[in-house]
């Protein structure tokens, strides 16, 4: 792509054994799933010496021997010829740049033209002068620094005299997991089998994993039937000087101690997916550094992101992260504190539940997601190009395996317990009718854009997934349900989790709405030309039971989605039953008010009978919304009614749509101002902000920020996808793309609410808080406005 810029990662990397490049990879790949092909991420390897080079991948361009101050300054000077380039971010650690505490970091600073961001990965306390200095110089040539915990941050400033202004606290990140269930795993892994306590990571006698192994006898008198896994190869630096010592010191403490049984030891440099795997499996994980200044611990910022109880030292991370609510912090070299607090969890289950719970709680901000937003957000601070092209996120590929996993044989689950189903709250209309939606328009899309080997399965499986969502509408309306109040063609909502209607529930509440999704939902199922003729036929019958027996909606809302619904089948009534007008190729200024023009004699019949009430509907429809708008509308509030609450973009929306297939002028001008009003409303700073279910914004009252729907942001993203496509206005592309990254962290929290770990989204935005469950309704709508964006995905060439 020819506006692609680059950033450049001074670091070590992958396969280099190292935990540096292993945080380096993991937050490359992640600022890539973030930015890709717009900003791309490159890496100038930092090597031990000329000797030691390795088959890295295509991303790494600069290798660098530490030793050599010449590699430095020649790689500062290709860094600053290339135009493309436009930040460098140097993760810093002192034991992997040459001289002194990495004094030649310095030569590489001092040649260097561009933007530099350091990321410090330690921090010392009570520096000697020659510590200071160097410290001191590298913050001084650098444009921004990072520190990875708060008590970092306050060293640098309190006995470095670093300004806070120019220190960013992020935090190390990790890997987003579906909250596990370690018995599942267990399975998998059979040497987990047992209660099983874990350490990872590197070898190396600062570790301390001696003391542990010293508690573990009386923890053996309490609970027998454990194992103690350490995972975890020795470090190479220690594995040229002293060889497998350590190791083997560890292991002859082991049998002095006669714990054979109790612990193992596999010397292994485990992949991501058999880390990510063994913590999953794990009970309660053991931290056991012996650096009281350790400023980060990436093994302990894994297991807490997995949802793991964790023991740990105090070192300086884990005092701000293992809290009471979390784990146990225990002192240094003090094997009783171990056997303590160990005893203390094995003997409560239900207590290591929940601290695992909270710990996967605090820790969402933490996923790797979040921190390429924050690292996002740093470099364009110090970068106008990166802060140009920041907005121009990758859109995640489509993924319905969330939406399938609350999915069942009679429909899909309106509740989740974070990303699992939860039956008890039974099955709705409304959520059954957007899944619809869904898979039919994916369907199409599929279709057009996967080769055949790999379309039947998933034709399949999209096609078995329309047959139960039809089936649950069908539920609804047909002999199961005489229909709502007695009036024959209103569907119910609200279905228990026995597969029995609820009728109470449902006379408590307008189901207007839900019948308004269903209007659309059928619709499109009865339009989308590639679907199987049994679906489309199923799905126009269903409809045209509901329209024959059309009544006017009180919901302005439904109104829209009936509106949305009648403009697709109007525009593709030959797609359905090989008749009538056949709209679908036509552009907008070759549309006529098809109440107009003569009717030609080919167009008689049943199809026009239906269509000819369909249209009279529609004019009905739009008419009601364009009444409601006059009765409301001032010169400083162009809207339908007194107030914005929810989905309020399927309002304009509707009367656009309306009006691309009447040319009725009235709707469109209304569309436009009443589109035009929301979009002044809700965008702050290119941050879409919802109206918060918190509280509605009233016409003289004060808006309220919180609690963001998804379901809203995904309204105004498919209104102005639809704005775009009839107007045809690039003002309301780039809205769009505006609104649609709010799923993706340009929201006013900056965390992310699309889950591209489970294909879920999560349920809302609250004051700096997310609601982490992943219901039908959220992941449904940021579905639909994914779909939206197809054939629109071009914008970040605009």
């Amino acid at each position: 792509m020819k506006n692609t810029l680059k950033i450049i990662y001074l670091s070590t990397f992958p396969p280099r054994e190292c935990g540096i490049a292993t945080f380096t990879a993991d937050l490359t790949d992640a600022m890539n799933n973030l930015l890709e092909p717009v900003i791309e991420s490159r890496i100038a390897a930092v090597n031990t010496d000329d000797i030691s080079r390795y088959n890295y991948p295509r991303k790494v361009i600069f290798q660098i021997d530490q030793n050599s101050q010449q590699e430095y300054v020649k790689t500062a000077e290709e860094i600053n010829a290339m135009d493309d380039v436009k930040l460098v971010n140097i993760q810093h650690e002192f034991g992997i740049f040459g001289g002194e505490y990495g004094s030649y970091l310095l030569v590489f600073l001092d040649t260097l033209k561009k933007p530099s961001i350091v990321t410090f990965h330690s921090v010392l306390p009570s520096p000697n002068s020659e510590l200071y200095d160097i410290v001191r110089s590298i913050a001084e040539k650098a444009s921004g620094l990072v520190a990875m915990t708060n008590l970092s941050k306050e060293i640098l400033n309190r006995e470095y005299g670093i300004s806070k202004k120019k220190i960013s606290v992020i935090l190390h990140g990790i890997h987003s997991v579906i909250y596990p269930s370690h018995v599942k795993q267990k399975d998998v892994l059979s040497f987990f089998k047992r209660t099983n306590l874990l350490t990872f990571g590197f070898l190396s006698r600062g570790k301390g994993i001696e003391y542990v192994i010293e508690a573990l006898p009386k923890v053996v008198e309490a609970y027998p039937d454990f194992v103690y896994t350490i995972l975890g190869v020795t470090h190479p630096g220690v594995l040229k000087k002293e060889g497998e010592s350590y190791r083997n010191f560890l292991i002859e403490k082991v049998r002095a101690l006669n714990l054979s049984s109790n612990v193992n030891f596999y010397n292994e440099y485990a992949d991501l997916d058999k880390l990510l795997q063994c913590l999953k499996a794990t009970d309660l994980y053991i931290s056991t550094s012996l650096d009281p200044h350790q400023a980060v611990s990436g093994t302990l910022s894994y297991a807490l992101g997995s949802g793991r109880p964790v023991v740990s030292t105090p070192f300086a991370q884990a005092k701000e992260l293992v809290t009471s609510e979390t784990g146990i912090l225990v002192n240094f070299k003090d094997s009783d504190s171990y056997a303590e607090a160990i005893i203390k969890l094995l003997k409560e289950p239900k207590l290591r539940e929940q601290l695992g719970k909270n710990a996967y709680f605090r820790t969402r901000k933490m996923t790797w997601d979040n921190v390429a937003l924050e690292y996002l957000k740093l470099f364009s601070k110090y970068s106008s190009d990166i802060s140009k092209l920041s907005e121009y996120k990758k859109i995640p590929r489509i993924n319905l395996s969330h939406m399938f996993r609350l999915t069942d044989d009679f429909g899909i689950i309106q509740f989740a317990k974070l990303s699992l189903p939860d039956i008890s709250s039974g099955y709705t209309l409304d959520d059954n009718a957007r899944a619809l939606i869904v898979v039919c328009l994916y369907y199409d899309e599929l279709g057009k854009s996967i080769k055949k080997p790999y379309l039947d399965k998933q034709k399949t499986e999209l096609i078995n997934r329309m047959k139960i969502y039809l089936n649950f509408i069908e539920f609804l309306l047909g002999p199961n349900s005489e229909g709502q109040d007695g009036n024959e063609g209103i569907f119910h909502n609200y279905v228990k989790a026995d597969r029995t209607i609820d009728i109470k529930l449902g006379k408590k509440e307008n189901l207007d709405d839900a019948n308004g999704r269903a209007m659309w939902a059928l619709s499109v199922a009865a339009s989308v030309a590639s679907l199987p003729a049994n679906i489309k036929n199923k799905a126009f019958s269903l409809l045209k039971k509901r329209i024959e027996k059309h009544k006017m909606f009180e919901s302005p809302r439904a109104t829209a989605f009936y509106i949305k619904g009648i403009c697709l089948l109007l525009k593709r009534t030959k797609e359905i039953e090989g008749k009538g007008l056949d709209l679908s190729g036509s552009k907008p200024s070759s549309l006529l008010h098809p109440l107009r023009r003569a009717e030609d004699e080919k167009e008689k019949g049943l199809n026009d009978e239906w269509r000819v009430k369909a249209e009279k509907i529609l004019i009905v429809l739009c008419d009601r919304l364009v009444s409601l708008y006059r009765g409301v509308s001032s010169e400083d509030w162009q809207w339908f009614e007194d107030y914005l609450t929810y989905s309020n973009a399927v309002l304009p929306e509707a009367l656009i749509l309306g009006y691309e297939y009447t040319r009725n002028s009235d709707y469109f001008d209304i569309g436009v101002k009443t589109l035009d009003f929301l979009i002044s409303h809700t965008f702050i700073d290119g941050i879409y902000m919802p109206t918060g279910q918190g509280g509605w914004h009233h016409r003289m009252g004060k808006r309220r920020y919180f609690d963001q729907q998804p379901e809203d942001t995904s309204a105004m993203t498919c209104a102005l996808a639809t704005a775009y496509s009839v107007i045809g206005k690039d003002v309301y592309k780039k809205l769009m793309n505006e609104a649609f990254n709010w799923f993706l962290g340009d929201n006013s929290i900056k965390q992310v609410v699309y889950d591209r770990t489970t294909g879920g989204c999560y349920d809302g935005l609250g004051e700096g808080h997310i609601n982490l469950n992943q219901g039908s309704e959220s992941t449904i709508s940021y579905l639909l406005a994914r779909l939206a964006l197809i054939g629109k995905e071009d914008i970040a060439d605009s």
